[in-house]
């Protein structure tokens, strides 16, 4: 497309600021309706609207704008008659296509005869130090603001970045002023800030002790961006004229048939893709060709060096980065391949917004338009604005702190005694945040991207920090031995072994398979002062396939947001799947954000005890659980397997709590039945707290408070085998705020709640309901005696 990539040419040689929108047709006006690169750089331009008919006043005014921006962005001389008559509102006119024409001819006669005296000398806007923009503020009547400005120390680069709520934030009251300001800022980061506009007034605060050294251009172009202006206080930066030569040393497959630069080219890096820089190409191979001045023999020195890619990014002279993409557009830089020798890189954060810096590791392709860590190419990323780990994904998994200004970014690369790439670790000022499985072995190519305009500075021959290890694996009596991530130590243990985890983040993109007999524990005097977090974004952060699981002392949270098939009842993933032998869970928190925090099928045994479970997007714990969808293999859910008693289900002292749906589900799927003891437990703020399916439960010193439906419900629904009733023993049980206390559904069948007067019910607008059978008993105590399921039969009365 000849237009596209002449455009982008035009982008990278001359800049945004050097293009001038004119509306030609009625239906473009609305500047949301431009879409893709055209929308992402000049929809937040002013444009000069053509749109009129030629004899038109409005044309007219619409010729004069031009010729005057034109003779100002060439720095020419201009003399500009008024607009005659008086202004009108601009007619409706029926959308039409207009043919291609030539420069109109009052634009030709104008721009050949018109003088003018030479315009005054400008200076960028990202050059002027704190003092200057409180300057700026008095000359534009807006002195008032000036002290706000100056406490947030506001420099000509952060004004740039500034929108309507920063502003707000820095004292700038009225909107009206707020909106005149941000029209000033679009204005003088196009032709620059006139020299006249910053001199020093007397109302103006004195200037610091710490004044910043930005020196003015004043040439009539409008600055030069080779003047030096490092600035101290708020740490600003200029750009190195050898970045063109660094430009076109990767630019040169994109240019090879365009026309050569001029001496005073722009420093706007080529993007890679195969259309110069559009955001929704496919991936490209960016491997460095021979003799490439960026490789790794480059003299480090130089801004750049040890980087084979870059696209919307300009290396400063402090050997930082400067990110120019905006909106859609993400630009980006890549490292040389880490290896055991170099395995670490740091960002340092000087310059940036709430859009996020994203750092991270990616293979031999990469694409400009997307963070580290998004489906567009395969990559992981961290990113500072919510601190989330994104592996594939448009979402990102809770993972570390947020980082800003002044924070460093570090990521890392474990290689194995033998030099193989096991584990990927993410800092935050050089502490360790947590250990993540290398996704792919080539995966090793550092990539930093911003999502907005931004500043930072680049180390990629950082030193790696020294973590302790992720775990350890113990048998018997033999010493420990340690592993740089859990799922390495888990994937090695043998029946019997313990896998000890060390506090931190352990984060797993598709869960956590456990397929023997081992206990996994959190470190008795922990290394670290964090307890291990297990985290996981897809399915279940825990899969127990194994015989006997144990696990301890653990933080297990699921952020995925993805239903597998099978589990579309339960919420899709969820903290823990106990499928099959038994799992025991002591002293551990558990919360799913999307899905299920506990799940144990009709296969499993589980025992849970001290534990603290949600919050959870679906339910808290559900028993007897079976999927569909081939989540068992052939023969494993059927009912004649089922059908046996899978013996006594245990929950002592644990605690559910904020759950979309029901706290402990015991639901058994049909034909099958299965008994569950609850003792000195707590349910609360659950849509329904427990839920009773053909099932027998003993409650025992267990409260229910503030669900938001029922306390507990026991039903049979219709067309379960004959003899399988429900019933619920309660002992000592407290049920308070609730809007139903108890209810009894029987369905054609029995479903029982036995609640005599050791239990209390308090301040629930409905204590009890019984349906279709159903029987709430409080007179009668228990016998005590093991209640056979055949003793109810379908036609007992409610």
């Amino acid at each position: 497309d000849n237009c596209k990539f002449e455009f982008d040419m035009a982008l990278r040689r001359k800049g945004v600021e050097k293009i001038i929108v004119m509306v030609l047709e009625p239906s473009c006006r609305n500047q949301n309706s431009w879409k893709h690169t055209v929308g992402g750089k000049l929809g937040g331009l002013l444009y000069i609207d053509m749109s009129s008919n030629e004899d038109s006043l409005e044309f007219e005014e619409g010729v004069q704008r031009l010729v005057k921006t034109i003779r100002d962005m060439a720095g020419a001389p201009q003399k500009l008659p008024a607009a005659a008559g008086v202004s009108h509102p601009q007619p409706s006119h029926p959308q039409c296509s207009h043919p291609q024409q030539q420069l109109p001819k009052e634009v030709a006669e104008q721009l050949a005869t018109v003088e003018a005296p030479p315009t005054e000398p400008t200076i960028l806007l990202k050059q002027l130090s704190v003092d200057q923009v409180c300057n700026l503020l008095h000359s534009l009547e807006m002195g008032n603001y000036a002290a706000g400005c100056r406490e947030q120390k506001v420099s000509g680069r952060k004004l740039e970045l500034m929108d309507n709520e920063d502003l707000a934030e820095c004292g700038v009251g009225l909107k009206i002023d707020r909106k005149t300001l941000l029209s000033y800022v679009q204005e003088y980061v196009a032709d620059g800030v006139p020299l006249s506009k910053i001199a020093e007034t007397k109302d103006a605060a004195p200037a610091s002790d710490e004044k910043e050294n930005a020196v003015a251009a004043t040439t009539a172009e409008g600055g030069s961006n080779e003047a030096l202006t490092k600035n101290a206080a708020d740490k600003m930066y200029t750009k190195v004229s050898a970045a063109d030569d660094l430009n076109d040393a990767t630019d040169t497959a994109e240019t090879k048939d365009a026309a050569p630069a001029s001496d005073e080219k722009e420093n706007a890096v080529a993007a890679t893709t195969a259309e110069g820089g559009s955001n929704e190409g496919p991936a490209q191979d960016l491997e460095p060709s021979e003799g490439d001045p960026l490789s790794a023999t480059a003299n480090h020195n130089l801004p750049g060096a040890g980087i084979n890619k870059f696209a919307l990014a300009e290396f400063l002279a402090s050997g930082g980065v400067e990110f120019t993409g905006s909106d859609r557009e993400y630009g980006f830089v890549r490292g040389q391949q880490l290896s055991k020798e170099q395995p670490y890189f740091e960002v340092t954060i000087v310059v940036d917004r709430e859009d996020g810096i994203g750092i991270g590791l990616c293979g031999n392709k990469v694409m400009s338009g997307a963070m580290p860590g998004w489906p567009a190419y395969p990559s992981i990323g961290y990113h500072s604005d919510d601190g989330g780990l994104f592996q594939g994904r448009n979402y990102g998994m809770p993972f570390g702190p947020p980082c800003h200004a002044g924070d460093r970014m570090g990521c890392g690369v474990l290689f194995s005694a033998g030099g193989v790439a096991e584990t990927v670790v993410f800092t935050k000022n050089r502490e360790l945040i947590g250990w993540v499985p290398l996704p792919a072995s080539g995966m090793l190519f550092p990539v930093v991207a911003s999502a907005a305009p931004a500043v930072a500075n680049l180390d990629l021959k950082a030193e790696l920090p020294s973590f302790p290890p992720a775990c350890w694996v113990k048998t018997g009596t033999a010493e420990a031995i340690a592993f740089s991530n859990l799922a390495l130590a888990v994937a090695s243990a043998k029946d019997g072994d313990i896998v000890t985890a060390n506090g931190g983040v352990h984060a797993f993109n598709k869960g956590l398979a456990v397929t023997r007999s081992i206990t996994i524990c959190g470190v008795e005097g922990k290394e670290l002062a964090a307890e291990p977090e297990l985290r996981g974004g897809e399915d279940f952060v825990i899969d127990s396939k194994g015989i006997k699981v144990r696990l301890k002392g653990l933080s297990i949270k699921s952020f995925g947001g993805d239903k597998s098939a099978g589990w579309e009842e339960l919420g899709g993933a969820g903290g823990v799947c106990a499928r099959q032998g038994s799992i025991t869970i002591e002293s551990c928190k558990i919360s799913s954000q999307n899905g299920t925090g506990v799940v144990s099928t009709l296969l499993c045994q589980l025992h849970a005890s001290h534990t603290n479970v949600g919050p959870c997007g679906r339910h808290g714990i559900v028993f007897f659980a079976q999927g569909k969808g081939g989540i068992f293999a052939p023969g494993e859910g059927s009912v004649e397997t089922s059908r046996n008693d899978r013996g006594v289900q245990l929950l002592d002292g644990v605690t559910v709590r904020d759950c979309e749906e029901v706290g402990v589900a015991v639901n058994p799927p049909k034909g099958s039945k299965g008994s569950v003891t609850i003792t000195g437990c707590s349910v609360e703020a659950c849509k329904d707290g427990l839920v009773v399916h053909p099932a027998k439960v003993t409650l025992q010193s267990s409260s229910f408070v503030g669900c938001r439906r029922n306390a507990i419900k026991a039903f049979r629904a219709a067309g379960h085998m004959a003899g399988l009733a429900c019933e619920v023993q309660c002992k000592e049980c407290t049920i308070k705020d609730c809007p139903m206390g108890l209810r009894a559904e029987g369905g054609g069948g029995v479903a029982k709640i036995g609640w005599d007067n050791s239990n209390t019910i308090q301040e629930c607008i409905t204590s009890f309901a019984c349906e279709e059978g159903g029987v709430i008993d409080q007179h009668t105590e228990p016998s005590g005696e093991e209640s056979e399921y055949s003793e109810y039969s379908e036609s007992s009365g409610g």
